[in-house]
């Protein structure tokens, strides 16, 4: 049986990667963090409402936008990011792992490592899936998730 230790983080010149080892430790490959699903751009497709004012009626109306977010390190700061990738959890987050110190947590989507894509309307009638990530945005203009108690959408 096959093992691998990720508190060794080996380097070339290729990059970051851990060794595969056998119950006798000895060396049977490098395992790259692309090769187990981690990366350094990731992105993800939330729906955003925002309450605007209707000129035709007195109540305000909810209109719903795709919006695709892409997670991504600043180019010109390679170094403080190196051992750092993203990857995407079960509940469909953007997760940061650090391989130096081992550390895993949520990136906020309000933080320096996203970029927002063009927010693309929805059509009145559109259906968004009960799973999907929904956000409000605020008028300070920051997306705050929207927890869902019963899916009315």
């Amino acid at each position: 049986m096959s093992s691998i230790d990720f508190n060794r983080v080996m380097q070339d010149s290729e990059g970051i990667y851990f060794e595969k080892t056998d119950e006798k430790h000895k060396v049977l490959a490098k395992v790259r963090p692309s090769e187990m699903g981690f990366m350094k751009e990731e992105s993800w497709t939330v729906y955003v409402y925002k309450n605007i004012q209707s000129p035709e009626s007195l109540t305000d109306e909810q209109v719903f936008f795709e919006m695709k977010l892409k997670f991504a390190f600043p180019k010109d700061e390679k170094k403080k990011w190196k051992y750092q990738y993203f990857y995407r959890a079960r509940s469909g987050r953007i997760m940061l792992r650090d391989f130096e110190s081992g550390i895993a947590s949520e990136v906020s989507i309000n933080s320096e490592l996203v970029t927002r894509g063009k927010a693309k309307k929805l059509p009145q009638n559109s259906r968004i899936p009960k799973t999907a990530p929904i956000f409000r945005l605020s008028s300070s203009g920051e997306l705050e998730r929207e927890i869902q108690e019963s899916s009315i959408w």
